[in-house]
């Protein structure tokens, strides 16, 4: 087998295993860490070592997760169906946040909303702990959104900062979500400030003509909706300045590239009308202050699929 692949497997129980089949399982620094070399014994160690997930279709799936080396051993009662390869380290998900307590109770944490769009397991790096960081066999990351404030003295940030330039430099595959977004133009230079407007619920995109020939866009509609949630906003890009690449009514920086590998977005592709209903309702005091209609933004929501759809090419684009 090639050194640098690994093999995809379904964990399942036989029987139905007790407790809530929605029940999501935290990717810690060491459940990252078990995302390139997880340990192969014991039912309970697969457990705590999966990455962030809801058991689906069927209550006895456990969830996929990578090995590196075979046979494995699991505990009676339980089986394991090899799925496939996957060439190169993991795909990382940098945390710098978490949803507010009431949102994170009903729909969980940032992680498991992209989990749920991509199909492999994916790897979680918390920048807030000075612990952690980017493993250096990461074959593609992705900078998560966050409740916090790039405009913020945050502790952190200056770590954060420096995580991505250093990605941003290295052209590896890497896209910013909403908070990564800003994070961003902030690294190269740029300003970011609160938005005159809040942009929360189902918006539409128009994209450039320049997106019809980006690898990653090119084959996304030139309009589509998708989900947003942000107070903040770009005001002034970088003195190199990235690519403009899409636009909605109230973000004319909605779409970024930032290199070849490299892109961004002001707006969240893993969240589904579920998820952004509660940023409807936490938002609902500025919407009401500046004059917009929360019943409708509610009403009008839906689940955006494109967003999955860039999710995924993303991921197909790091294993090309």
């Amino acid at each position: 087998m090639n050194r640098s692949a690994r093999v995809l497997v379904e964990v399942a129980t036989e029987t139905p295993w007790h407790g809530d089949r929605n029940r999501e399982f935290n990717n810690t620094a060491a459940g990252h860490r078990g995302v390139s070399n997880l340990p192969a014994h014991g039912t309970q160690s697969l457990r705590r070592n999966l990455p962030s997930f809801r058991a689906r279709p069927s209550p006895f799936l456990l969830g996929r997760t990578l090995f590196r080396n075979l046979p494995l051993r699991i505990g009676p009662g339980s089986r394991v169906r090899i799925v496939g390869l996957v060439s190169g380290g993991p795909i990382v998900l940098v945390q710098l946040g978490e949803p507010v307590v009431e949102t994170r109770a009903r729909v969980g944490t940032y992680s498991l909303w992209f989990q749920r769009a991509i199909p492999e397991p994916l790897g979680v790096v918390d920048l807030r702990d000075p612990d952690q960081e980017i493993p250096p066999d990461a074959a593609g990351v992705i900078f998560m959104g966050s409740p916090a404030s790039v405009t913020e003295p945050h502790p952190w940030l200056p770590r954060a900062l420096d995580a991505a330039r250093s990605v941003l430099t290295a052209e590896l595959p890497t896209l910013g979500v909403c908070f990564g977004h800003q994070l961003f133009c902030l690294a190269l230079g740029g300003r970011v400030a609160r938005n005159k407007v809040v942009e929360v619920g189902t918006v539409e995109v128009e994209m450039t003509p320049e997106a019809a020939q980006d690898p990653l866009f090119g084959e996304l509609p030139a309009r589509y909706q998708i989900n947003s949630s942000h107070d903040d906003t770009i005001v002034d890009l970088p003195a190199d300045a990235p690519q403009l690449l899409g636009r909605s009514e109230r973000e004319r920086n909605m779409v970024l590239r930032w290199g070849p590998r490299a892109w961004s977005v002001q707006y969240h592709p893993e969240m589904r009308r579920e998820e952004t209903k509660f940023s409807i309702y936490w938002r609902t005091p500025r919407l009401e202050e500046e004059g917009d209609d929360p019943a409708l933004l509610l009403e009008e929501c839906n689940d955006a699929p494109v967003g999955v759809d860039l999710l995924q090419r993303f991921v197909a684009l790091v294993r090309s």
